[in-house]
């Protein structure tokens, strides 16, 4: 799983603006649903790799 998160930073670099703001609110969604650990987690990366990319 953590492979595919580094994969996915260069596709991250180029989420800025209101798309990012959105793709947060998403995962933000999925990380508070009953998914699985693993699921949940990644979301919780995800959101924290695109807000420390916008602050």
């Amino acid at each position: 799983m953590d492979e595919a998160l580094h994969l996915l930073d260069p596709l991250l670099d180029g989420v800025t603006g209101t798309p990012s703001a959105t793709l947060m609110v998403l995962l933000g969604l999925l990380e508070d649903t009953d998914q699985s650990e693993d699921i949940c987690r990644a979301a919780g990366e995800l959101r924290f790799r695109i807000g420390s990319r916008r602050a």
